[in-house]
């Protein structure tokens, strides 16, 4: 089953089960030929597996890594616990220029020792890691496999000389390219449609000018929208747990409320924890709702409420939380950002 982005990210802890030994072996790796660079901690054999900083490799085959933490689907007395992720991604050159940046994402969760990857329009199955992650001496461990093959790289091992040999490709031969030019033909199809009508206004301006325009004037449509989209998407949540035998939510002013000022949030902080470090629900308590049992889903690129509505849907982890029981109440707000980096975004709380 496809997977659509939803939201994502890392980690600074060790979990699973312990390593048998910590081996200090004499390993090197290298990235197109050229040896990384292991200041703080060395690449180490544990269980048979060459362990590597997770940060030092990734930034050496050109990929960025943030590492987060996040509410995740497990509930203990009404409270999601966290979930520590990893978040490596690259923006990639598509060729064409549409006003915002196309990325590659490859994410790792560590409570469930998993990977995922994918790009702006398209993921893939969930995947279970080779090598269970670690900490040491303050760094993140993963396999070096794990990363070479989650950032779409070749990798060999040359026991002779004790040599990790990573071959990094161009973005074309990365998995699931097409999927991601097909996002972008949808992209571009969206931006020209809605921009029609201007086309003679624009027939003296620089080709910068125009896309500038039609950018500018796709950002006042689809927030003209957000009202008619929020309701969209709760009556599309609520036709999925009828499905399921689940009562409607209602729409609670107080969590529509929570929801507008948690969009705006996610825009430049695309975490279940705010900006100032507090957890996600305590803007509905700002807004005036009086419940501790608050969930909320995310998701970013989607410009159309189905669009959005079918990441959760995609997602076991946030259709499990669309789909929880215990919840009564709702609230959703889209916003579209066109200077952001994913362009579109929503947020839909729930409470009891």
């Amino acid at each position: 089953m496809k997977k659509q982005l939803a939201a994502i990210l890392a980690a600074t802890m060790v979990l699973g089960t312990a390593p048998s030994a910590f081996a200090a072996d004499q390993i090197t790796v290298t990235v197109d030929g050229e040896k990384v660079n292991f200041e703080d901690q060395q690449p180490v054999n544990i269980d048979n597996r060459v362990m590597v900083p997770v940060r030092d490799v990734a930034e050496k085959m050109g990929w960025e890594v943030t590492f987060e933490t996040y509410p995740g689907n497990t509930l203990v007395d009404g409270v999601f616990q966290d979930e520590h992720h990893i978040m490596i991604q690259k923006n990639v050159d598509v060729g064409k220029d549409l006003g915002r940046n196309f990325i590659y994402l490859t994410n790792i969760t560590m409570e469930t020792n998993s990977i995922l990857v994918g790009n702006s329009g398209y993921y893939a199955e969930e995947e279970k890691l080779k090598a269970t992650p670690v900490v040491q001496n303050g760094r993140t461990l993963l396999g070096v496999r794990d990363i070479a093959e989650g950032l779409h790289a070749d990798v060999v091992w040359n026991s002779a000389t004790q040599t990790v040999e990573i071959k990094t490709k161009p973005a074309e031969q990365f998995a699931y390219y097409k999927e991601l030019l097909d996002y972008v033909d949808r992209y571009a199809e969206g931006t020209a449609e809605s921009t029609e009508p201007e086309k003679e206004k624009t027939d003296s301006l620089t080709f910068e000018e125009e896309q500038l325009q039609r950018a500018e004037q796709y950002a006042v449509e689809q927030n003209a929208k957000r009202n008619e989209f929020a309701k969209e998407v709760i009556d599309r949540i609520n036709q999925e747990r009828e499905k399921n035998g689940l009562n409607k939510l209602q729409m609670n002013d107080a969590l529509m409320e929570a929801a507008d000022v948690r969009v705006k949030e996610i825009v430049t902080n695309f975490s279940h924890t705010r900006p100032d470090g507090r957890k996600a629900k305590t803007a509905a308590n700002e807004a005036g709702f009086e419940g501790s049992y608050i969930g909320e889903n995310i998701t970013g690129f989607a410009n159309t409420p189905k669009w959005a509505v079918d990441n959760w849907t995609e997602s076991d982890g946030h259709r499990e939380n669309y789909l929880n029981p215990e919840y009564t109440y709702t609230g959703v707000a889209y916003l579209y950002d066109k200077d952001s980096e994913y362009g579109s975004y929503w947020v839909q709380i729930f409470a009891r």
